[in-house]
C-alpha cells in the first residue's frame, strides 16, 4: 500500500509540474515545494 501511495503521490507531482510548463521558473519552484511529498 505505501509503494502504491507513493506513486500515485509522484504522479500528482509530475501532473502538477506539466501543468505548470509554461512558467519554467513556478515549476521549479514547485518542483522543490513538493520534493518533500513526492
Amino acid at each position: 500500500m505505501l509503494a502504491t501511495l507513493l506513486t500515485r503521490r509522484q504522479t500528482e507531482c509530475i501532473m502538477l509540474v506539466e501543468i505548470q510548463t509554461p512558467l519554467k521558473l513556478s515549476t521549479i519552484c514547485v518542483a522543490i515545494r513538493y520534493r518533500n511529498w513526492c
